[in-house]
């Protein structure tokens, strides 16, 4: 007999507290992955999301973690089985840590800075504003248009900007946490 263990993948995973907040965020983020969530109401259950998965929809219930698997498919998954199957995938935010870590970071709502830049007090945070929403009526456009999240830094001489990732910064092997941004 041959013996196998599963490979170690990340996955993404939100949890489903029945709340019209937990329902928006998961549809949201499914919709921003081309996929289709709706809102339903199960009698026994109250509140619940249909997801379509490749078995056909499958039904969330609260407290069920919604997956977002290895080739980007949507599918519940029970709190009992989400605990013994995954763990947090955060890096040791004690020492240094690559790009990879750094986007980890930011998801988790932490603020992170490069020990090779030259600029004082620079650090980036994740600007997600996924309730907000943006119309251009000077243009003659008043379609409310979702505004998606973003990049911001900022800069040693005070300032806040949208930030873009250079090659040298993805490549970077020395990105840290930064704790506290007061100066």
């Amino acid at each position: 007999m041959t013996h196998f263990h599963k490979k170690p993948v990340v996955i993404e995973a939100r949890q489903f507290d029945a709340s019209p907040a937990s329902a928006a965020e998961i549809i949201d983020w499914a919709a921003a992955h081309d996929v289709t969530v709706v809102c339903g109401h199960d009698g026994q259950e109250g509140q619940v999301l249909l997801i379509p998965t490749l078995e056909g929809d499958l039904t969330a219930s609260p407290g069920d973690w919604i997956i977002r698997g290895v080739k980007g498919e949507f599918y519940p998954c029970k709190p009992d089985i989400f605990a013994a199957t995954y763990e947090v995938a955060f890096v040791n935010f004690a020492k240094r840590f690559d790009f990879g870590g750094a986007l980890c970071a930011l998801k988790s709502g932490k603020r992170v800075g490069r020990a090779g830049w030259n600029g004082k007090g620079m650090w980036l945070v994740l600007c997600d504003f996924a309730q907000d929403t943006i119309t251009f009526p000077e243009f003659g456009d008043n379609t409310r248009h979702r505004k998606l999240p973003w990049i911001g830094m900022k800069t040693a001489d005070g300032g806040f900007v949208p930030w873009l990732a250079s090659q040298t910064d993805m490549l970077a092997d020395d990105w840290m946490v930064v704790e506290d941004a007061k100066e």
